[in-house]
């Protein structure tokens, strides 16, 4: 359809969510853009990545995140062209520094960007495995910067989330507009 296309790439920061719904303003540093104006000069590859602004309904879209958005393109009169996102397939990290951003993302308590790339370094690419298994926290606790303490912190609140992520991608994966899926996630977790 005309003004349709998607963007793909990391959410590199969340500019506003809305207080009372799943709304958000994402900039997301893309590697591939379509359909776009060809006016807005968003061209974008791995070597060449664009930063993309995104909105809309996206319950459990974060910082970190790498996602695969698909909406509509607009242009809004004060902050130019943007993609009204109506589907959101987010992408498991790949990469060391993919993974750490999601870990610092994730609102994990006393994980900023420097611990996530120690856990990534001590974990390795297996990282977010070894944090959903049984033997986190001990793994954790032998990260320099973390004592077992904060590394039982880590977990529970890694458990914790690791649901809301799960219901976010079922939801996701609906056939239902972005609006009901949000709603779904509010009312039913």
């Amino acid at each position: 359809p005309p003004g349709h296309g998607t963007v793909s790439g990391t959410v590199s920061r969340v500019t506003y969510r809305a207080p009372d719904s799943d709304y958000v303003v994402l900039r997301v540093r893309a590697d591939a853009v379509s359909g776009a104006p060809a006016s807005a000069g968003l061209a974008a590859s791995p070597a060449r990545p664009a930063t993309v602004t995104v909105v809309g309904s996206l319950p459990g879209v974060r910082e970190g995140a790498v996602v695969t958005f698909g909406g509509a393109w607009g242009d809004h009169p004060r902050f130019g062209c943007q993609l009204a996102a109506s589907t959101a397939a987010v992408v498991p990290p790949s990469s060391r520094d993919g993974t750490a951003a999601m870990l610092a993302g994730a609102r994990l308590p006393g994980v900023g960007p420097a611990i996530a790339a120690r856990i990534v370094d001590a974990l390795g690419p297996a990282a977010l495995a070894v944090l959903d298994s049984g033997d986190a926290a001990r793994a954790l606790a032998r990260v320099n910067g973390v004592s077992p303490k904060k590394a039982a912190l880590i977990k529970a609140a890694w458990d914790a989330d690791r649901g809301a992520r799960g219901a976010a991608e079922y939801v996701r994966s609906l056939p239902a507009p972005p609006r009901l899926a949000a709603a779904l996630l509010r009312e039913h977790g």
